[in-house]
């Protein structure tokens, strides 16, 4: 399991990262979120500062997919829902509450009132009862499954309940609900269920990782952003570089393929982004121009100080309705660094993209973050000598 420490700052006692157990993600064995237990909330007041600890990271939440943040239904979450604005950081973080596990209960009804009039989605755990289940997910309330006990896939004789909730998985995973399969205790077991389809999995083989706050597609929680308040000087600064009213880039296409061969990915590009589109100056592996700006992953790696990777598209994901994601070139990992210029400002980016989920090595960042800054060098001088 690869694990990734923030650069700076200790991760808060509030913080889900401290308060749960990690979801990963099968494919890239990343930890891409967290089940909150109700026995970890307790009182309002921890769930106050979880979404406190949660609201101070939104920004750099918002610059590549969210956390999977499932939080257990419990009197201190009915409590706060009745609050519109907890509601409304509910949503604004993506976080989904998981609703009592009894769905003949009258507690259960009462958790899927106050949900549905909160406004917020929810989550809920297969007991058999696949009519509930159908009902959650036609009133537009169901986001997240959690199967509890998935034995491995490879003993000789899987039993029934296996067989009935990898099918459930399929069916839901199918109607865009993210399906977590717990109960996993061992490394084997991971494997098996990874070749058999299962994107999401718990268990205690994963526990001792809940303390690391390792999350597919963020750049960092602690690191800071970079907006863009000076877009006029940047437009300028583009301009001026004349790189968009060239008929080719020959000294970008050679680096691109080096990008391609090094990151070991079908598709790699330099992108330059003037008012509202995203101009392909140099690809591998895409016959894209250009983009509209709006849809652009060049945009949110401009937005960070850090290089941008995303590990799945995909997995629960802002990028998932991407034109780029469900078209082609069919991204579905990233990996981009921003052409930032020495006065901060960035002509577009670099990038290296996959059509496969994927976590790409420490090295490779490395040394697209270099041909990114032989890239900017080469623009940042063309602005000199046309001053």
């Amino acid at each position: 399991m690869r694990r990734w420490h923030p650069s700076s700052g200790a991760v808060p006692a509030s913080h889900p990262a401290r308060m749960g157990r990690s979801i990963v993600h099968l494919p890239t064995q990343t930890v891409v979120g967290w089940v909150v237990e109700s026995t970890a909330l307790g009182k309002r007041a921890l769930l106050g500062e979880m979404l406190q600890s949660l609201g101070d990271s939104a920004e750099h939440i918002s610059i590549g997919p969210r956390p999977l943040i499932i939080v257990q239904w419990c009197g201190a979450v009915h409590e706060a829902l009745l609050s519109s604005e907890v509601a409304g950081t509910f949503n604004r973080l993506g976080i989904v509450t998981e609703l009592p596990t009894d769905k003949s209960s009258l507690a259960f009804q009462l958790a899927v009132d106050r949900v549905r009039a909160a406004g917020v989605r929810c989550g809920a755990v297969y007991d058999g009862d696949t009519e509930a289940l159908v009902s959650l997910h036609e009133s537009n309330l169901l986001a997240t499954l959690r199967l509890p006990q998935v034995p491995s896939m490879s003993n000789d004789i899987v039993s029934l309940r296996s067989r009935v909730a990898m099918r459930l998985m399929k069916v839901f995973a199918e109607l865009e609900v993210i399906v977590v399969l717990d109960g996993v205790g061992s490394i084997a077991a991971s494997e098996d269920l990874r070749r058999a389809g299962v994107r999401f999995a718990l268990g205690t083989v994963y526990e001792s990782l809940g303390a690391t706050p390792l999350v597919a597609g963020l750049a960092a929680l602690h690191s800071a952003t970079v907006d863009l308040p000076r877009e006029a000087e940047r437009l300028e600064m583009v301009r001026r570089s004349g790189t968009l009213e060239r008929n080719g880039e020959p000294s970008f296409d050679a680096v691109v393929g080096i990008v391609a061969d090094r990151c070991r990915t079908p598709i790699a590009a330099v992108s330059i982004v003037d008012h509202d589109r995203q101009w392909f100056r140099a690809s591998v592996g895409m016959s894209h121009r250009r983009t509209d700006r709006i849809h652009s992953f060049c945009s949110a790696t401009m937005r960070s100080s850090v290089p941008l990777q995303i590990l799945d598209t995909l997995a629960g994901s802002s990028y998932s309705s991407n034109p780029l994601v469900t078209g082609a070139p069919h991204i579905r990992s990233y990996l981009g660094v921003a052409l930032r210029a020495s006065n901060g400002l960035s002509f577009g980016a670099i990038c290296a993209i996959d059509t496969q989920p994927r976590l790409f090595e420490p090295a490779a960042v490395r040394e697209l973050e270099a041909l990114g800054q032989l890239i900017t060098d080469s623009l940042q001088l063309r602005v000199y000598e046309g001053s």
